[in-house]
């Protein structure tokens, strides 16, 4: 009957009438606890300076990346990507302690690794060797890529891979192993060696590889050296051995060196007898240095 439809229509609108004055009490105190406009605009305006510092230092400007990241900070203290960028802008003008104090330590695994950066810039080897070995262990992420685009390892002729310093040097390589015969990486299929070069490269320059296949047979690299054609070497088995690769004469009077490396790879534990390593590998590297 109507009246009881209108009945029923009564109570529904009354058992809504709560639910829609806490929804409005709860959008009032939302929109009415913080200053929106305020947050809205220091984020914009830490996404700004943090924007202009990433920029500037991918172009070595390292002032300029300085105030922006010092911006980034003033809008939002906290910020740890800012902090991390502080510290390697900091860093990259040789302003050790200062960068140092920049960085919130356990704020970040990016952070970590940059403090190990630090410390192998002020001559602190073992930090230095510790902080890497450790983070590169757990950071979850390709470490080797963001270490090699970001930090600015110290000029050299000669890093031995596997070391605990030869982070921002390498990629591609699996974590640094001891044996018998040393410290080495394993080179998984395809990695890069960028070498900032303390003395130009001189006329009859060669690269030298100190490696040695791992395997029960040769292994076959291709190395390329710079943008130029590439290189094969057939790497033995048994003991490291000593490869030099000639330096393209266009290259002389660099101070950069960019070196290539590709190899045909296995998995141990489907391709050798008593072996339960799943890794992929192809060959084992424990130094490269320019002569």
């Amino acid at each position: 009957p109507p009246n009881r439809l209108e009945w029923f229509s009564s109570i529904e609108r009354l058992w809504l009438l709560p639910q829609i004055l806490v929804v409005v009490a709860f959008l009032w105190l939302l929109l009415s606890y913080r200053d929106y406009g305020s947050i809205i605009s220091s984020g914009m305006a830490r996404e700004r300076g943090y924007v202009v510092g990433e920029s500037a230092y991918q172009q070595n400007d390292y002032r300029t990346a300085e105030q922006g990241f010092r911006n980034a900070l003033l809008a939002q203290p906290g910020f740890v990507d800012a902090q991390v960028g502080l510290a390697l802008a900091l860093g990259g003008q040789g302003r050790i302690a200062e960068a140092q104090a920049v960085l919130v330590r356990g704020s970040s695994r990016r952070a970590e690794l940059v403090y190990g950066a630090l410390a192998r810039d002020a001559g602190e080897s073992e930090t230095a060797q510790e902080q890497f070995s450790r983070i590169e262990a757990i950071a979850g992420e390709d470490v080797q890529s963001w270490a090699q685009e970001w930090l600015r390892p110290p000029h050299t002729q000669r890093v031995r891979i596997g070391s605990g310093e030869d982070l921002g040097y390498i990629r591609g390589f699996l974590e640094a192993e001891q044996s018998e015969m040393g410290r080495f990486r394993w080179l998984s299929s395809a990695g890069l060696i960028v070498l900032p070069l303390h003395e130009p490269i001189q006329p009859g320059a060669v690269i030298v590889l100190r490696m040695a296949s791992g395997l029960p047979r040769p292994t076959t690299l291709k190395v390329w050296v710079g943008d130029n054609s590439a290189q094969t070497i057939q790497v033995q088995s048994g003991p490291w051995r000593s490869y030099r690769i000639g330096i393209p004469s266009k290259l002389a009077g660099s101070t950069q060196l960019t070196i290539k490396l590709s190899a045909p790879t296995i998995v141990p534990a489907f391709d050798l007898p008593n072996s339960n390593d799943a890794r992929v590998l192809s060959l084992m590297v424990s130094e490269v240095r320019v002569q």
